[in-house]
């Protein structure tokens, strides 16, 4: 399971090469717990290295061997959203939301769907159904965030703003800092040097008055 679990890690950040061995290692296990979740994300990262063919074939078969699972169907839609096609995406994803009528992630996948599609209408109501199931989500676009939840949009850009006003001046005050202790440092390397220049000073003075008084002694 868990290297299922790294090979969807790595899908999500981008890295379905990474994503495809951890998954092709989770194949070659001699026990299987759950082979359609295999299929499923092997499937996701097949397409987003565009090797389409091989990743219907995969997600396909992972809906054939569990129908069942909301999860399936939204690896297959988003296989169908790298290939270009989102019209066969939203219906997976309307699927997975019948599947499982409390997950939220269909409806955000449906928010961004219907938001590349130019649809403005479809993706204010996929998020605000994104939203009233994830109440603390803060991953929707201002455009429909402001609109479905104001108040909190409002507060949310000015904890934003506090927060980035509070990081300038502790990169203020660090640079005051570096700056006071880079002349605290030219002011001791000054000193050092005066004072390296008044020993070399006085050790060239000391040679000179032994030998003045060398030659006091002789003509004494």
């Amino acid at each position: 399971r868990m290297m299922r679990v790294n090979g969807d890690t790595y899908n999500d950040m981008g890295q379905p090469e990474l994503g495809l061995t951890q998954v092709n290692r989770a194949f070659a296990c001699h026990q299987q717990d759950n082979l359609a979740e295999n299929y499923s994300i092997r499937g996701r990262s097949l397409a987003l290295l565009g090797r389409y063919t091989e990743a219907f074939a995969d997600c396909d078969k992972a809906i054939e061997l569990d129908p069942k699972s909301p999860y399936n169907y939204l690896n297959r839609s988003e296989a169908y959203r790298a290939r270009g096609d989102r019209e066969h995406a939203l219906q997976d994803c309307r699927q997975a939301a019948k599947l499982d009528a409390k997950l939220p992630i269909p409806w955000q996948m449906m928010g961004i769907l219907y938001d590349e599609l130019g649809d403005k209408a479809g993706a204010l109501e996929s998020y605000r159904a994104y939203m009233k199931l994830q109440p603390k989500a803060e991953d929707v676009p201002e455009e429909y965030f402001s609109q479905i939840d104001p108040q909190r949009w409002k507060e949310l850009k000015e904890k934003e703003a506090k927060a980035a006003k509070e990081a300038a001046a502790a990169e203020a005050e660090k640079k005051a800092e570096e700056a006071k202790a880079e002349a605290k440092d030219e002011k001791n390397d000054e000193t050092e040097a005066k004072d390296k220049k008044a020993d070399e000073k006085a050790a060239a003075e000391k040679p000179a008055a032994k030998t003045d008084s060398s030659t006091a002694a002789v003509k004494s």
